[in-house]
């Protein structure tokens, strides 16, 4: 690639982002090709009769209480809409890192995970109200109506037992993560500091005699890739969970298939740790890598009956466990 100025260390967090990006785009984009995202139900004959050609259908399904279909109507349109715009910004942000221009990337990654993450959250929490919102005011679902930090906490706690993942991730540091300005290890400040040149709030208050990224010098820029992948990958994956369970609903993805992106992205996450500054762990990526591991040595030894080694994860990282399958 051209202008690629990203410093070899970043590469195996670059790679993984990338991976997750691209799991998430063939999904979107085998379904559409698939014609999944449509929501097909029948109506009462008296029913159906006073449906108009040219008739708004959502308020014809308000009008009618059926709002059942309505709120599934809503997830089938807005969910790959959604997706699609997560996924440009992004993309864009991974090429805009690899040019070096990390301020175009931290702009571009603060949507995707604070409002669009946001809006596939409130699908899952509760969905009639999520239709409702949708139907009568849209505004409340801004993740500044959430209700603060604790807001997002207890949001984003549902939403992890809902998948059944609150042994992987970490309710309160994705809240502080995505929103919280006050914390020490945050997205919000950054990404804030990437849009305004320059910032009030006294938690991200502009230096004197600065202005906020402009005067960025090389390890400036290596502090601003090693927060990025440190960190991204890690909301990337409960996006990653997010994403999957709504497809449950629509079109459930074979296990099989789920269970081997699994392993690559577990692998990718190996690879990661290895060239990271140790200045960047976080207790939860720890708990990431940790399970990432049990999981891969699990696979070797039990279907491979071989010792777990980085020949294997990069293999499996890289290319899947085709090359394995005769082993099972």
């Amino acid at each position: 690639m051209k202008n690629n100025f990203l410093p070899k260390e970043f590469v195996s967090g670059n790679e993984l982002c990338f991976f997750i990006h691209d799991l998430l785009a063939n999904t979107l984009v085998s379904g559409e090709k698939q014609d999944i995202f449509k929501y097909e139900f029948s109506l009462e004959e008296k029913i159906a009769n006073n449906l108009e050609n040219d008739e708004d259908i959502f308020l014809f399904l308000q009008e009618n209480k059926l709002d059942e279909h309505r709120n599934k109507v809503l997830k089938t349109i807005i969910l790959p809409a959604v997706l699609s715009d997560i996924l440009h910004c992004i993309y864009e942000a991974l090429i805009s890192s690899k040019k070096g221009k990390l301020n175009i990337s931290y702009m571009l990654i603060r949507k995707p995970i604070q409002e669009s993450l946001y809006l596939l959250e409130s699908m899952i929490i509760d969905e009639i109200e999520f239709g409702k919102c949708m139907s009568e005011n849209p505004l409340k679902l801004r993740p500044s109506n959430a209700g603060g930090i604790e807001g997002h906490k207890k949001r984003i706690n549902i939403v992890i037992d809902k998948l059944g993942l609150s042994n992987l991730f970490s309710a309160s540091y994705l809240a502080n993560l995505r929103y919280n300005k006050r914390c020490e290890d945050n997205f919000d400040g950054i990404c804030n500091h990437a849009m305004h040149l320059f910032t009030e709030h006294d938690a991200i208050k502009t230096d004197k005699l600065n202005i906020n990224f402009i005067f960025s010098d090389y390890d400036s820029k290596l502090t601003q890739w090693a927060y990025l992948y440190s960190r991204l990958p890690y909301v990337l994956l409960y996006l990653y969970y997010v994403v999957e369970y709504l497809m449950k609903e629509i079109c459930p993805t074979e296990k099989w298939y789920i269970e081997e992106m699994e392993l690559r992205i577990f692998a990718h996450f190996i690879l990661l740790l290895e060239n990271l500054d140790e200045a960047y762990y976080s207790d939860e990526l720890l708990k990431i890598i940790k399970f990432a591991t049990n999981k891969l040595n699990d696979f070797c030894t039990n279907v491979l009956k071989k010792p777990f080694d980085k020949l294997i994860i990069e293999n499996i990282a890289n290319n899947g466990i085709s090359d394995y399958k005769d082993t099972k």
